[in-house]
């Protein structure tokens, strides 16, 4: 639950959109909304540490428990687990509908604000293609909107769109047109 914590599903967890309850959970990243530390969570069948047993380097510092504790207060006082929702589904109507126009988008695919598109060389095929997927992530990058692409350079073809919590709908509404457009310029271009 390193990336899909702490609300990047719509949920503290990704877990829980699927009614899926682990035994251990590792948490990390967005617990200290930017500080470092780390926690293993666990049932009662796996809790075989008694408090000092067990520390981590990003463990227990006291400046990142206070980060913690203040990042859970924010996400929960701001309705962040809603926002991720509403803003999630924005997206994913509208790349939905762009895949329709766009043969090089395979599928479209997240939950909450963890999205990936698929860059495909046609929907036919599914051919990966990583060049074109750079291409796009390069013309975001030029318009102001940061994206990545899994892999690094020619290895991986899915755009990957983890923008804040607080992301609003006309902040999303914004990177949508640019995405739209850098669609398009790659679409032209092919």
């Amino acid at each position: 639950m390193i990336q899909t914590g702490f609300g990047r599903c719509g949920s503290w967890f990704a877990a829980e959109a699927f009614g899926v309850f682990p035994d251990i959970l590792v948490v990390g990243k967005g617990l200290g909304g930017g500080f470092p530390i780390t926690g293993i969570i666990t049932s009662e069948k796996f809790n075989l540490f008694d408090p000092g047993d067990w520390g981590s380097t990003n463990g227990g510092n006291p400046l990142s428990c206070a980060a913690a504790l203040a990042t859970i207060k924010v996400i929960e006082e701001e309705g962040l687990l809603e926002n991720a929702k509403k803003v999630g589904t924005v997206f994913m109507d509208r790349m939905k509908e762009l895949a329709r126009t766009y043969e090089f988008i395979g599928d479209v695919r997240g939950l909450g604000l963890f999205l990936g598109v698929e860059i495909v060389e046609d929907k036919n095929s599914k051919t990966e293609a990583p060049q074109t997927a750079a291409k796009i992530v390069q013309k975001a990058l030029e318009k102001g909107v940061i994206i990545a692409k899994s892999g690094i350079g020619e290895v991986g073809n899915v755009l990957k769109i983890k923008p804040p919590l607080s992301m609003t709908v006309s902040e999303m509404e914004e990177v949508l047109d640019v995405l739209q457009d850098c669609l398009q310029e790659v679409s032209e271009g092919r």
